[in-house]
Formats: structure tokens, sequence, C-alpha cells
């Protein structure tokens, strides 16, 4: 039954919501990803590896709990996390 109202609500939902979902995914995770290659982070996703190329002279820490960031910074790059987990962003490999 669970699964037939799930398949209703989605079938009902408009293009542009999905369309609205996926961008607000992407622009957060560029957004996050953004800064973590301005700060250094070697990436090892691949779909991060292709957004950001690990340039051997820029990429220095190989761990996100690593970086050196205030404790401002680390509250917003918190609060994209939360939103991307608000919204059901997947995790891309």
């Amino acid at each position: 039954m669970k699964g037939l109202i799930f398949s209703a609500i989605l079938i009902s939902l408009p293009v542009p919501a999905f369309s609205d979902w996926a961008s607000e995914c992407a622009g957060l995770y560029l957004k996050r990803n953004a800064f973590y290659n301005r700060k250094g982070l070697c990436f090892t996703r691949q779909t991060a590896i292709d957004q950001f190329p690990n340039n051997p002279y820029t990429c220095t820490i190989r761990n996100a709990n690593n970086l050196p960031i205030s404790a401002n910074e680390k509250r917003w790059v918190d609060s994209i996390v939360e939103t991307e987990r608000e919204l059901g962003c997947p995790r891309l490999p």
C-alpha cells in the first residue's frame, strides 16, 4: 500500500519540481566542493575529480577532516551538508 501511495505522489509531481531539486542538489554539491578545492583537498570520488581535477601543486590534503578551516567555515559547510541531506540529494560516486 505504501508503495502505491508513494508511486501516486511521485507521478503527480510536476516535472519542474524534479529539475528544481536536481538543480539545487547540483548547486550545493558544486559550492561545497569548490570550497574544498580552494582549501587544497585531494578528491577521491570520480565525480569530484572530473569537476575539480586534482592539481599536484594545490592538492595537499587527503582527508576533509584535516582541512584547516575556521569555525565559521565549518558551520557553513555543515549547513550545506545538512541541506543536502534534507533534500535527499544523492551521494555522487
